[in-house]
């Protein structure tokens, strides 16, 4: 039995996978860990590269992104189970601030998140978006992503694992059974920092990403109409859109009421 698991799913993730399971690595040496690699049918080397560097791996072609962190975690011995995603990196006080939290995770039916920072600080997106949510996330959160979570092996397999007809939604999704079903509790730590060298930098990238995370809960039209994650997602890219285009008209007095109409959708939606 394992101290710890990290679990990755990966897609064509060949530029930066060494990288990502060297620094975990480093950061888990004083624990007996396992890094689990799980391919979802990549074209590039990553499964050749998951082979060598990975202390388990398998390849689950054309399935969701939970089936992928399920099928790790039936591969997993660990009694803490991280999920992870392959462009996220410790911080550099990660190992530290985990240390203080195992018997946490292990006596207690919870999920626990961390702070995901930008490796870019000068991303408009992530300041004027991202930043301004972990900022919310602070006072308050009812989610944590699955971008960086954690839980014991007995919470996970209590919930039943993530729910695989989720395209994406998987994470909002398993903290709202934890708080529902568990009675259990989800925490935002913001001391647990990582470092996310993924977040978005152009406006089209941003919009293509707030589109699929919401669009695993647009099909059937009652998922859409029940999910936080998808009528967020449609809300927010309507505003912005519009905002965009009063912008460019000149309507400054129009975009500034729709850029107050932004910040306050932003806030409640990170309450």
């Amino acid at each position: 039995m394992k101290e710890v698991s990290l679990i990755i799913p990966t897609l064509n993730e060949e530029e930066g996978l060494e990288s990502t399971i060297t620094q975990w690595r480093e950061a888990l040496k004083d624990y007996d860990h396992e890094i689990i690699i799980v391919d979802n049918g990549s074209s590039d080397q990553t499964y050749s590269i998951a082979k060598v560097y990975s202390d388990k791996c398998n390849q689950v072609p054309n399935v969701t992104i939970a089936a992928l962190r399920n099928e790790g975690s039936s591969m997993a011995s660990g009694n803490v189970l991280v999920f992870n995603d392959a462009d996220v990196i410790p911080g550099e006080f990660w190992a530290n601030e985990f240390s203080l939290n195992t018997n946490n995770l292990q006596s207690r039916k919870l999920i626990m998140g961390g702070n995901l920072r930008s490796s870019n600080e000068d991303n408009f997106i992530y300041n004027h978006w991202f930043k301004y949510i972990i900022e919310e996330k602070k006072k308050k959160s009812a989610y944590v992503g699955s971008g960086h979570m954690l839980m014991s092996k007995d919470t996970f397999s209590l919930l039943n694992g993530f729910d695989e007809d989720l395209i994406t939604g998987e994470d909002y999704d398993i903290c709202a059974r934890c708080n529902r079903e568990l009675n259990g509790h989800v925490e935002y730590n913001d001391n647990l920092k990582t470092i996310h060298q993924g977040y978005p930098e152009g406006i089209l990238k941003f919009i293509e990403r707030e589109r699929w995370h919401g669009i695993g809960d647009v099909k059937p039209i009652s998922n859409f109409i029940k999910s936080k994650v998808a009528i967020s997602s449609a809300i927010f890219i309507v505003l912005f859109i519009s905002f965009l285009i009063s912008l460019m008209a000149n309507l400054h007095h129009l975009a500034i009421i729709q850029a107050l109409a932004i910040a306050g959708f932003v806030f409640m939606t990170s309450i």
